[in-house]
């Protein structure tokens, strides 16, 4: 059970992690868009929907534009806005055009492949380069190069085209090899000859740029794409390779190109784009270097290597679909090329495609115009705003928003192109005959503005000169005139060649996503779709994976065509820790050679005679002990495993494991290792960054890693023991196990088969035999039960073949006379063991990779990189191969005369076929036949109906543990976590209800206060699961003094949250426990309580409360409405600041630079910190310095930078001045200073935890006592009655003035006040959530039991609102249930109203906060009356640490009359 465990809290953890950052993500990406703000564009939804429609991306944001012709998807840190607006495209590629830049995410992404070139870059370097490209594009030498290299290609595609006469072929493959040549000739000189193939290094420099173009693309996608390339790994190892390639090719070039330069030897040396600008690089060699060059380039390559292929592509598919359009294209070619009189040789009828002839033909390029139209090369492109701005249709961008333009979606729109806008009509184009453009704001597939494409022309000239020489030799069709053609989703309009209805490629039955949805009946959903097809596929990203129940295809991949399946990669790099170079992690010669001794080896008489003395000795343990579980209900399956893994052990290793009795503690480590380094290598297929993690040796690979060195002490001991008592010769068995036999063999080759590679032999082997047998056992009893003639069938087998059956044996005599000739005359139990493994075969699903494109025996083709898997599952259920009765269990037909029928490897798959058979098939079924002889000789069985031994429960470690491919089925999660908890609660202790697991939290996140509300209200004290310990939750005042008082030493913060606080607060009192906390707790208790600091927090806090009045004064005076609770953030902000350090910040009215930059990065930080907590890179992002983790560090030192000027600044005042007036020593700084504590580091920690504290609490719980006291008007005016009447307000008009009046003692004496604003926080309490983490196993006083390192929280917002605690009306603001029948404050015990914490850890700054709301509540209600922006409103909270309001709160303040 244990690796189940591991397995489940594996795929648990990886779960919720997910989901963690999902809920971050979506949470940051509805955070501060003004969404219902009608200044700024219509939100369609998130960047997310552009996943879900990836497949028909352009044509969601076609249907959206014909709804909002600008719209908006919201991402995390900004707006994505897509417009098709003409006029706001102008806006943003012409007339603001240097308000809008590629953006740095943009310039990160491209900057290794692309460099400096004109597509990388903005401002300067870009107009340098465009004025020197707009040049040298504009020359008649360029543009008459050009065009003989067209000429060239279109006559080497013409031939081309005539050998393809007649049959079927792919025009876009064939588009895409000749205008690769082309440019490539026109960019660099050199003839590649993609189409015929005989330029090699050309090719390696093509693939090469192929695939960096595709890996660069895959970084806007991939979120660790800086730590690959920081470790050189994955994807970003081969990127770097690829560059490598294309670097020296194009620096050799250049070389070649500029020695040809200096020669002169070569007339045409200097018409291709590589030769123009190294003749102008002379003028300025510094500045044009080689990587300069280079630069320029490959930029120039990326921008027509797929662009004209793909309109080509989209046009031929235009005139196979409009075939009069064709037609009147081809009579446009006969009238204006050569003489139509005259027939022309293919070679000289293209040398008569002439400048001329090219722009005579009107009708031609408004067809080309009409394909771009509707099939625009860049479906879609756009800019980054560098500002906050206006687009002419009146919407609002902010800076860092996306400005994208919708080329293909405008090509659609009606109220640009007329109602046809969908048809594809040359005409459109044509005015008497005569090519009329569009604005290239509404015709947008060049760009536009300053940016419009320079290579129009030349894109222009090839497409022409192709189509010419090819419209006039030949005629196209469709090959499948059915067939509606569609797009690949990415950065360029390739046709989609994903042969999804290509009838040669197996059917398609959707997405590898289809196994997750029907991953709890997987095998029983592909055995479905396989009665349908025989082959099948579902796609994936990129490759297919196809699926076969046909024993041709198998035969095929298994043995005919062995050699071109292999492991793949990925699979051997995942496996390579655990099982090095074993037989069943390697291809090739590795694993012919450890094949051809395995199979020597397990053939030997000795090893098999011993195998079935130690299968013999564990079936007597089994009888055993099935005997002391006689008439009760078991878990057989649990007893095989044990059962099967002691065998396994004592044949591999020639060790007593003794499972079945638990003696040998070794042996049980060695194994519990093994199991959990199985799940944690399984782990790696669904863990994105397990090289990482395997790099700096973290979570999940730091496990690995430890057990691997478990197993490895382990092993390498026992060869080393194994190794002396061979030499020494001591054991009569010594030779008999495995490790044994091939110790000896060794001695013949020490050098190849050292320990090493002894130790990746031995674990193969247990990793082959330790569950296999156990299940199909488990499998074979199950159908014994369900069918009990067949159980008595063999059972009488028994008799009839094992002993004398007239003999009553021991059990051990009895087992004795299981001897290999009887086990070969049971013919009716092999065949009930086959039939067992026919229908639950031990591996459901198996498979291999092709190495090669190659076609499979039933037609079907495959491609290179695809997966071809056989489903043995399936396969056992298949009519046509088994007949009508598939699904029955039926040993019957596997005997003809009673006598045993094997049938084909490749239909009865259970044990691989072809060259990988299985080699220990033999062991399987003399150990399942010896215990199954055993256990039906002295028992019989039943299914117990409480559903121990029921399909479910035995499927269930079979489905996990055999296919590794299905292990990114995380959907299964919920019901996988349930499985834990039932695993985790066995011991007999009393916990918590359980009342959801802690996905319910995510699910319910905007109403989480409320959710959690509503079960405290059923139970008082439950549990939310949590895949690595429990959280409980309670509002019982007698646990929360339990945790928070009673038992304190046993709850704390933990390491945990220290190291993820640290960096910000260091060792501050928030973040510690122990000593250290003891040690700050002490001496800030005596300075908090000092009357100095009292009297000066007073002062401060009259004096900003002024300061609110007079904004507020001005926002009465003329009618404004303001957020009143960003203004208490300020405030506050400014009061904790001064009282902290004795410094103005001054947020209020921004007068401080360096404090509003101190105040970002304080907020910045803050926010990071918390990011932590989902972050499950934050520590190597830290490592290596980027990220989140390098913006935290930035952040921090302008905080510890500010922090520690004020803190010398103040050392220094105080030991250099002789003035000892109070004011050097008032604020909390300056009292640590005046004591013993001067060490700057300390003192900032402690600082910042007083600021962190006193922040947003305050400001908060202000901003919900003044919406209650809008709510509730008659308790505003009791409040401002009692404050006239104790304050002696009425005749003082100045803010400030009246401030100053107010004194601890007349502060104190407002009773009602102190209730109104303690009723608030009982309602809406600051920290609506506080947690502590359990130190040692526990028991809280309601009787629940907690774990060691489970999460124990209190709910103050709950327990505000829990009438068990405060009555019928715990729902209600009634601040009158605080006071006493003569109106004095009557407080309730800490444990119950819990908004200050309790305990050792009772908030210190409880009396700061409540004199700082009593002075600002005095100060504003005795000038201003509060009213709601909109009365109506329902105020909620936004989920998050403190109880924010969430959008602020609107308010309207009206001047009260004074007197």
């Amino acid at each position: 059970m244990d690796i189940l465990s591991i397995i489940l809290t594996f795929i648990a953890v990886s779960f919720l992690t997910i989901i963690l950052c999902f809920s971050l993500l979506l949470l940051k990406i509805y955070t501060g868009k003004s969404i219902k703000d009608p200044s700024y564009p219509p939100v369609n939804g998130t960047v997310l929907n552009e996943l879900i429609y990836f497949n028909k991306l352009y044509d969601y944001q076609t249907q959206v534009a014909t709804k909002w012709s600008t719209f908006r998807l919201l991402a995390p840190s900004h707006s994505e806005v897509y417009t098709t607006d003409p006029r706001n495209i102008e806006h943003v590629l012409k007339t603001n055009f240097d308000k809008y830049s590629k953006g740095q995410t943009n310039q990160l992404v491209v900057t290794d492949l692309l460099g400096h070139g004109i597509f990388a870059v903005d401002g300067d370097k870009w107009k340098q380069q465009r004025k020197l490209a707009s040049f040298e594009f504009s020359t008649r030498v360029l543009r008459d190069f050009s065009c003989s290299v067209f000429r060239e290609n279109a006559n080497k595609l013409v031939g081309a085209v005539f050998g393809l006469s007649g049959r079927v072929f792919d025009i876009q493959d064939l588009f895409m090899t000749c205008t690769l040549d082309s440019i490539f000739k026109v960019g660099f000189g050199v003839e590649l000859n993609c189409l015929e193939g005989s330029n090699k290094e050309g090719s390696a420099f093509m693939k090469a740029f192929d695939e960096s173009n595709a890996l660069t693309f895959g970084r806007f996608v991939d979120p660790i794409w800086e730590l690959k390339r920081y470790f050189s790994i994955g994807s970003e190892a081969a990127l770097k390779k690829n560059i490598k390639v294309i670097d020296d090719f194009v620096n050799q070039l250049i070389k070649n190109k500029r020695n040809l330069l200096a020669q002169n030897q070569n007339c045409h040396v200097k018409e291709d784009i590589l030769s123009r600008f190294l003749m102008e690089s002379k003028k300025d060699p510094e500045q044009m270097n080689d990587k300069y060059l280079r630069d320029i380039i490959l930029n120039f390559m990326i921008a027509g290597k797929d662009t004209s292929a793909n309109t080509l592509s989209w046009f031929f598919y235009m005139l196979c679909k409009n075939p009069l359009i064709q037609e009147k294209i081809a009579q446009e070619v006969r009238d204006f090329v050569g003489d139509k009189n005259i027939k022309y040789c293919v070679n000289d009828f293209i040398e008569n495609i002439n400048d001329a002839t090219l722009d005579q033909m009107h009708y031609l390029h408004a067809a080309l115009t009409e394909t771009l139209r509707l099939y625009p090369a860049v479906p879609i492109n756009g800019r980054c705003a560098d500002i906050d701005d206006t687009l002419p249709d009146g919407f609002k961008v902010k800076k860092g928003d996306g400005v994208y333009y919708i080329s293909y979606a405008m090509g659609r729109m009606p109220h640009l192109w007329g109602e046809d806008a969908e048809e594809f009509r040359p005409e459109r184009w044509l005015v008497n005959g005569t090519f009329q453009p569009e604005s290239p704001f509404k015709f947008i597939a060049f760009h536009g503005g300053l940016r419009i494409c320079l290579g129009k022309d030349f894109a222009y000239r090839q497409m022409k000169i192709l189509s010419i020489a090819l419209l006039h030799f030949f005629r196209f069709k469709l090959a499948d005139d059915t067939k509606k053609v569609t797009y690949r989703t990415m950065f360029t309009l390739h046709i989609d060649g994903k042969s999804i209805q290509d009838p040669s490629y197996p059917p398609v039955n959707g997405t590898v996503f289809s196994q997750l949805i029907y991953f709890n009946k997987l095998y029983d959903y592909q055995t479905q779709v396989a009665t349908k097809w025989s082959t099948f596929r579902l796609l994936a990203p990129g490759h297919s994976e196809v699926y076969t129940t046909d024993p041709r295809n198998i035969e095929h991949v298994l043995k005919t065509n062995f050699d071109k399946y292999s492991k793949g990669q990925t699979n051997q790099l995942i496996v390579t820790d655990l099982l090095g170079h074993g037989i069943f992690a390697v291809d090739g010669d590795k694993w012919k050679q450890q094949r051809k001794l395995a199979s020597f080896e397990f053939s030997t008489r000795v090893l098999r005679d011993f195998s079935c003395s130690v299968f013999r000795e564990n079936a007597n343990k089994l009888v055993g002990a099935v005997s002391g579980l006689s008439g009760r209900v078991f878990d057989i399956q649990d007893l095989f495993m044990r059962c099967t893994l002691d065998s396994i052990f004592k044949v591999g290793f020639g060790v007593e494991l003794n499972c079945l009795e638990g003696s040998n503690k070794e042996g049980s480590a060695f194994m519990k290792a093994f199991d959990e380094s199985n799940a944690l290598t399984y782990g790696r297929y669904v863990d994105p960054i397990w090289e990482l993690k395997r790099y700096f040796s973290i979570g999940s690979e730091a496990a690995l890693k430890k057990n691997i060195k478990v197993i490895d002490d382990f092993v390498n001991q026992l060869i080393k023991n194994k190794r002396n008592l061979l030499a020494q010769n001591q054991d009569c068995h010594v030779k008999e196990d495995i490790l044994s036999r091939f110790l000896m063999e060794s001695q013949k080759d020490p050098e190849q088969m050292n320990d090493k590679y002894l130790r990746d032999i031995i674990l193969n082997f247990m990793i082959a035999g330790k569950d296999t047998s156990a299940n199909t056992l488990s499998w074979f009893f199950y159908m014994l039960c369900k069918n009990p003639l067949i159980q008595e069938k063999i059972a009488q087998e028994i008799r009839d073949f094992v002993g004398d059956k007239n003999i009553k044996y021991s059990v051990n005599d009895f087992i004795e006379n299981i001897t290999d000739a009887a086990l070969d005359q049971m013919h009716y139990l092999h065949a009930a063991l086959t039939e067992t493994l026919r229908l639950y075969p031990v591996v459901p699903i198996n498979g291999r990779c092709a190495d090669i494109d190659d076609t499979l025996p039933d037609g079907f083709k495959v491609k290179k990189g695809d997966g071809v898997y056989y489903i043995s599952y399936a396969m056992g259920r298949m009519p046509h191969l088994w007949g009508e009765d598939a699904e029955e269990f039926r040993p019957e037909r596997w005997l003809v005369n009673g006598i045993f029928q094997p049938e084909s490897p490749f239909k009865f798959i259970a044990f691989h076929g072809g060259l990988r058979i299985c080699l220990g098939k033999d062991f399987a079924y003399r150990q399942m036949k010896i215990l199954s002889i055993a256990l039906l000789r002295f028992f019989r069985f039943n299914k117990s109906k409480l559903g121990t031994g029921s399909p479910i429960f035995f499927n269930s470690s079979m489905d996990i543990l055999s296919n590794s491919v299905l292990f990114s089925a995380l959907a299964l999660v919920f019901t996988l976590l349930t499985v834990q908890f039932l695993w985790k609660n066995k011991a007999k202790k009393k916990y918590a209800p359980v009342a959801g697991t802690i996905f319910n939290q995510l699910l319910n996140f905007k109403r989480l206060h409320h959710y959690m509300t509503e079960l405290a209200a059923k139970h008082t004290t439950y549990r939310l699961l949590s895949p690595f310990r429990n959280e409980i939750y309670t509002s019982d005042p007698v646990n929360v003094e339990y945790i928070l008082k009673t038992n304190f030493e046993n709850y704390g913060k933990g390491s945990y949250n220290y190291n993820i606080l640290k960096d910000l607060l260091g060792d501050g009192i928030f973040t510690v426990d122990g000593e250290k906390w003891r040690h700050q707790r002490k001496i800030s208790s005596y300075e908090f309580s000092t009357k100095i600091l009292r009297d000066f927090s007073i002062r401060i806090f009259g004096k900003n409360a002024a300061k609110l009045a007079k904004i507020l004064s001005d926002a009465a005076a003329t009618n404004q409405t303001i957020d009143i609770q960003d203004l208490s953030m300020k405030a506050t902000l400014d009061s904790m600041f001064q009282v902290a350090f004795g410094v103005e910040l001054d947020s209020m009215c921004g007068s401080s630079e360096e404090g509003k930059k101190f105040s970002i990065a304080f907020d910045d930080a803050s926010a990071m910190t918390l990011f932590r907590y989902v972050d499950i890179l934050w520590k190597i992002k830290k490592f290596l310095n980027i990220g989140s983790e390098a913006s935290m560090k930035k952040k921090t030192k302008i905080i510890n930078d500010f922090v520690f000027k004020i803190i010398h600044t103040k050392i220094e005042l105080m030991e250099s001045s002789k003035d000892k007036s109070l004011m050097k020593r008032e604020d909390i700084l300056s009292r640590f200073l005046k004591g013993t504590e001067n060490d700057p580091i300390y003192l900032r920690d402690v600082i910042l935890s007083v600021i962190i504290a006193g922040k947003d609490t305050t400001a908060t719980t202000f901003s919900w006592f003044i919406y209650l006291l809008c709510k509730h008007p008659s308790v505003q005016d009791k409040v401002v009655n009692e404050l006239r009447e104790l304050a002696n307000a009425k005749k003082i008009a100045n803010f400030a003035d009246f401030a100053e009046t107010l004194s601890e003692e007349v502060v104190e004496r407002m009773q009602y006040l102190h209730a109104a604003i303690t009723e608030t926080l009982r309602i809406y309490p600051a920290v609506p959530v506080d947690g502590k983490i359990c130190s040692s196993d526990d028991t809280l006083p309601d009787g629940y039991s907690v774990r060691k390192g489970d999460l124990v929280v209190y709910q103050p917002y709950a327990m505000g609102r829990m009438k068990c605690l405060w009555g019928d009306d715990a729902d209600q603001f009634r601040p009158e249930r605080w006071l006493d029948e003569n109106g004095v404050f009557q407080p309730q015990s800490p444990f119950k109203f819990t908004a200050f914490q309790a305990g050792p850890r009772i908030c210190l700054g409880k009396e700061f906060a409540y004199r700082q709301l009593k002075i600002f509540a005095t100060v504003l209600l005795n000038y201003f009356e509060f009213k709601l922006s909109d009365e109506k409103r329902i105020a909620h909270y936004r989920t998050m640490i403190t109880l924010h309001i969430d959008g602020g709160l609107q308010v309207r303040v009206l001047h009260r009359n004074i007197n």
